[in-house]
C-alpha cells in the first residue's frame, strides 16, 4: 500500500509539474472567434454583388457557380425576392455579404479545384469579415491590396500555390485574427505587424524566413509536453520519496524560471542597444534633412515649447481628434494663438523624414484659400506642425455643429467660391503640384472675414507631371472618396474634384454627407441621383439648411450650386470639370452649357430626360459675383 500511495503521489506532482512549466513557458493558445464587427459605411455607389461578380471573373479561369451573377444587388436576396442567392456566401441580417468561403472542400462534389491569380476587388466587400479560398490551385502572389479589406477578421489560403514575398501594406488589416497560410510557397520574412501574432503551423509548408518563438507562436501542446519528460529524473526501482519527487519538481522549475529570466534579460538589453543606435542614427538624418530642405520661413519649435504651449498637453485645450493625430488650442510665448497638431502615427523608421518631406511641402503651398504653417518640431520622437488658430471653426462646425453664428447664404457663396480657387492653385499653380485627398467641410476652416482656408494636407501627395494620375494607398474620408480611387486606388486632381462636390453638397444642406445617405429618400438610389430628381422635382426647400430657410437665400443660386456639385460627382473620373472650371462655374460663368449637355448625356443613357429641370430664363442669368478667377492673387510672405 505504501509503495503504490508513493507512486500516485509521484504521478500527480509531475502531471501538477508539467501544467506549472508549460504555463512558464507562456504557450498562448490562439483561439479564431468570429464576432460581430462594427459595421463600415456603405459605399454609395456599388453593391456586394457587383464586386463579388468582378472579383470572381478576375480571378478564377474555372469558376464553377454560374448563378454568381453580374446583376448590382445583393448576394443574399431579401424575402420574397425572385434572385438567386450566391453559393458560398454568408450574410448578416441586414443582408450584407460577412463571408465568402470558396473552399474546395466547401464545393458541390465533383467540382474541380479553382485555378488563377487572386483578385483584390473582394476588398470592395467592406463588411467581410471571412474568406476562405483554401485546398484549391490559386498562384501567384497575395495582392499586397488586400489590406485594404475595413472589417477583414479571418483569412484562410492554405493549400494553395501562391508564390513570392507578403507585401508589408497587409499590415493594413488591423481587424485580422486568424490567418492560415500553410501549404503554399511563399519566401522572405513576415511583414512586421505579424511577428508573434499567429501560430507557427500557420505558415509550415513555406519558403519564409521565420523562427519559432519570435516569429510565430510556438503553441504545440504536445511538443512542449514532450520536452519537459526528456529533462525529468530516471525512475527507479525502489521508488522515490515525496521529499525527492518535491524536490526535483521544484529544481526543475526553477532551473527553467532562471533560464527563461536570463534570455528575456539579454533580449531587452539586446532590443535597447539596438534602439539606441536606430534612434542616433534617425536623430543624424533628421538633422541633415533639415538642413538640406528648404522651408521657407517656417520656424523650429521645441518640444518643451509646444508643451509650454498646450500647459503640458492638457486635454482641457483638446480641439480635435482624427485617426493619425489630436490638434491642441496653444499660446506661444509672444502671445499668438496657434492650432498645434501632434502626430499620433506609430513611432517606425523612416515616420519623421516623411514628415519633413509634408512639412516642406506645405511650405511651398502660399495662396489666400491655403492654409499656411507657423512651424514645425521633430524632435525626440515628436512630429508637430504648428499652424494658425482660426476662431471661426470649420465649415462643418458652424454648419453641423451649429457652432458660433449661422452662415448666411452669400458668405456660403464666398467660401464655396474661396476654396475651389484654393484647390485649383494647389492643382494647377503650387510647386509642385498637390492633390489633397481629403476634401470635407471639417478640412475648410474660416478666417476672422468667414474666407475658406484649405486645411489638413496630412493626406496631401504630391502630383507627377509625368502621369496624368497615381497609384496608392486609398487614404481620406469615406462618402467623399471618388469611386475610381476607392475602387482601384488611381488618384488624380479629379478625386478632389469629386471630394469637393460632396463638399458643396454639405455647404447647402447643412449636413454631414452620411445624415443625407440615411435619409429615407435617398436609401435606395445613388446620392446625386436623389439630388438631380429634388431639382428636376421642385423641391429645392427640403434640401437647403434650415438656417438658411430662416436668413434667406436666392433660390436660383441655389439651384446653381448643386448643379456645380453634381458635375464634380459624375461618375468617370475623365467626365468631371477642373478645378479651375468648377472656380468659374461657382462665379457664374460656362456652367449653363455644362448643366445642358450634361442632362442630355442622360437622357441619353436612361432613354428619357430624367435630369430635366425647369428652364426658366433666370436660370441662365449671366450674372456675376465681381470676382476674376483669371489669376490667382497669391498671399504675401508669412
Amino acid at each position: 500500500m505504501t509503495i503504490q500511495t508513493h507512486k500516485i503521489f509521484r504521478s500527480g506532482a509531475m502531471k501538477l509539474a508539467l501544467g506549472v512549466l508549460v504555463l512558464l513557458l507562456g504557450a498562448d493558445l490562439i483561439s479564431c472567434q468570429t464576432g460581430d464587427t462594427p459595421d463600415p459605411l456603405e459605399a454609395s455607389y456599388a453593391g456586394d454583388g457587383a464586386f463579388l461578380h468582378k472579383w470572381q471573373a478576375a480571378s478564377f479561369t474555372n469558376f464553377p457557380l454560374s448563378f454568381w451573377h453580374s446583376v448590382v444587388g445583393r448576394p443574399c436576396p431579401a424575402p420574397n425576392s425572385v434572385d438567386i442567392p450566391f453559393a458560398g456566401v454568408t450574410c448578416n441580417d441586414r443582408l450584407f455579404t460577412i463571408g465568402v468561403d470558396l473552399s474546395h472542400p466547401s464545393m458541390p462534389a465533383g467540382t474541380p479545384k479553382l485555378e488563377g491569380v487572386l483578385d483584390w476587388n473582394i476588398t470592395g466587400v467592406i463588411y467581410l469579415q471571412t474568406l476562405d479560398l483554401s485546398q484549391n490551385n490559386l498562384h501567384g502572389s497575395i495582392p499586397a491590396q488586400m489590406g485594404l479589406a475595413p472589417a477583414l477578421r479571418t483569412l484562410n489560403l492554405e493549400n494553395n500555390n501562391f508564390t513570392g514575398r507578403l507585401s508589408p501594406m497587409l499590415c493594413y488589416i488591423s481587424t485580422l485574427e486568424c490567418l492560415h497560410l500553410a501549404g503554399n510557397n511563399l519566401t522572405g520574412p513576415l511583414p512586421d505587424c505579424w511577428k508573434g501574432k499567429f501560430p507557427c503551423p500557420d505558415f509550415e509548408g513555406n519558403n519564409l524566413t521565420i523562427t519559432k518563438g519570435v516569429d510565430c507562436l510556438d503553441v504545440d501542446y504536445k511538443s512542449c509536453v514532450s520536452n519537459f519528460t526528456a529533462i525529468t529524473a530516471p525512475k527507479t526501482s525502489s521508488g522515490l520519496s515525496v521529499g525527492v519527487v518535491i524536490g526535483i519538481v521544484f529544481g526543475s522549475l526553477a532551473v527553467v524560471a532562471f533560464c527563461v529570466a536570463l534570455v528575456i534579460f539579454i533580449r531587452f538589453k539586446q532590443d535597447q542597444r539596438r534602439k539606441e543606435l536606430e534612434a542616433e542614427r534617425l536623430a543624424q538624418d533628421i538633422e541633415t534633412q533639415i538642413s538640406t530642405r528648404h522651408f521657407g520661413t517656417l520656424r523650429r519649435f521645441s518640444v518643451d515649447e509646444l508643451s509650454k504651449a498646450t500647459n503640458g498637453f492638457d486635454e482641457d485645450n483638446l480641439l480635435g481628434e482624427g485617426g493619425f493625430s489630436k490638434v491642441y488650442k496653444g499660446k506661444l510665448e509672444d502671445g499668438k494663438s496657434v492650432a498645434i497638431k501632434r502626430i499620433k502615427e506609430e513611432k517606425k523608421s523612416g515616420g519623421e523624414l516623411m514628415f519633413l518631406a509634408e512639412v516642406e511641402l506645405i511650405s511651398r503651398a502660399v495662396h489666400r484659400n491655403v492654409m499656411h504653417s507657423e512651424g514645425f518640431c521633430v524632435e525626440r520622437g515628436e512630429c508637430m506642425l504648428v499652424l494658425p488658430f482660426y476662431a471661426n471653426g470649420s465649415v462643418a462646425s458652424r454648419t453641423q455643429g451649429k457652432e458660433g453664428n449661422p452662415i448666411d447664404w452669400s458668405t456660403r457663396q464666398k467660401i464655396a467660391r474661396g476654396a475651389a480657387e484654393g484647390i485649383a492653385y494647389m492643382h494647377t499653380d503650387c510647386n509642385p503640384k498637390l492633390i489633397h485627398r481629403d476634401i470635407k467641410a471639417a478640412n475648410v476652416l474660416l478666417d476672422e472675414s468667414d474666407e475658406a482656408v484649405i486645411a489638413d494636407f496630412g493626406l496631401a501627395k504630391e502630383m507627377d507631371v509625368q502621369e496624368s494620375h497615381a497609384t496608392t494607398a486609398v487614404k481620406g474620408t469615406i462618402g467623399h472618396i471618388a469611386p475610381e480611387y476607392f475602387i482601384s486606388g488611381q488618384c488624380s486632381e479629379k478625386t478632389d474634384v469629386y471630394a469637393f462636390g460632396v463638399f458643396l453638397l454639405e455647404l447647402v444642406s447643412g449636413k454631414d454627407v452620411f445624415e443625407l445617405t440615411v435619409a429615407p429618400e435617398a436609401e435606395e438610389i445613388l446620392l446625386r441621383d436623389w439630388v438631380a430628381n429634388m431639382l428636376r422635382d421642385g423641391k429645392l426647400a427640403e434640401f437647403i439648411d434650415k438656417d438658411l430657410v430662416k436668413l434667406g437665400y436666392d433660390e436660383v443660386e441655389a439651384a446653381k450650386m448643386l448643379q456645380v456639385a453634381l458635375l464634380c460627382m459624375k461618375p468617370e473620373a475623365a467626365d468631371r470639370p477642373m478645378m479651375d472650371d468648377v472656380a468659374k462655374m461657382l462665379s457664374g460663368r460656362a456652367l449653363a452649357d455644362k448643366w445642358e449637355k450634361w442632362q442630355e448625356e442622360a437622357a441619353k443613357m436612361s432613354g428619357e430626360d430624367v435630369m430635366a429641370v425647369v428652364n426658366t430664363p433666370a436660370i441662365w442669368e449671366n450674372t456675376t459675383t465681381g470676382i476674376s478667377l483669371e489669376a490667382f492673387n497669391l498671399s504675401g510672405p508669412r
